[in-house]
């Protein structure tokens, strides 16, 4: 209904194990939990030293960990959104968001059983899994539709580096904006509502056009209604 399902975060009925269930969409905490559970299957370079140290001179136990330790330090603190994409497209990955989804209305399901039913699956099986994660969450390429195509959301250049969510600022000023919101309650949003909450009203409610045509008007300088204010460069 013109997009309800995504900004009430409503959930997909489904049939899975011969029985209908609700999929729920990913919120926020459980995109985080994907992030956990992706950083702590990366093995520690300590942990690797630590099984390896019996019968080595005292020294050089020492100077190996202080070598791990090193390495440790360059370890990314984070994943990145090509990291998740990577999880959903593999039976592990797929398995744990498949039971984030469904354990909010079906808590007596256990990541096992979802782990056991996705092994049996085909390959296109689990893509149409992988689909039904993707839209219910709001982050496919249908939820991508009701967004204003803005500079820089799909203009990059593929050698530029992509930016860093600022979570934490962001958190702070969705609190400030809405009195009485929790971090809790952030938690429970699904990513399309964060970004309802989130942008200013003229890119929610702004008309979209073709991203053919917004470059042809970009190109020729044609930023009238274009449903943005044309960002100022540096020293203009």
């Amino acid at each position: 209904m013109e997009g309800l399902s995504r900004a009430v975060a409503s959930p997909l009925p489904v049939r899975w194990s011969g029985r209908m269930r609700l999929l729920d969409p990913l919120r926020l905490k459980d995109v985080g939990a994907i992030e956990f559970w992706l950083l702590d299957r990366v093995r520690r370079p300590t942990e690797a030293v630590l099984e390896s140290l019996d019968g080595l001179p005292l020294d050089m136990a020492a100077g190996l960990m202080e070598e791990a330790r090193g390495l440790e330090e360059a370890l990314p603190n984070h994943t990145t959104p090509e990291d998740f994409d990577s999880a959903l497209s593999a039976p592990e990955g797929l398995s744990v968001a498949l039971w984030l989804c469904f354990r909010r209305n079906h808590p007596e399901m256990s990541l096992e059983d979802v782990e056991t039913e996705v092994r049996g699956m085909s390959e296109a099986e689990q893509l149409t899994w992988r689909r039904r994660v993707c839209m219910t969450s709001g982050i496919d390429r249908f939820a991508s539709r009701d967004w204003l195509i803005l500079p820089g959301d799909e203009l990059e250049e593929e050698d530029e580096p992509r930016k860093r969510m600022n979570w934490k600022h962001v958190a702070r000023k969705l609190i400030e904006g809405y009195w009485g919101t929790t971090l809790e309650a952030i938690g429970n949003l699904t990513l399309f509502q964060f970004r309802l909450l989130c942008l200013p009203e003229g890119d929610v409610k702004g008309r979209r056009m073709p991203l053919g045509e917004f470059r042809r008007r970009a190109k020729r300088g044609d930023w009238k209604n274009m449903g943005w204010e044309r960002r100022k460069k540096k020293g203009a």
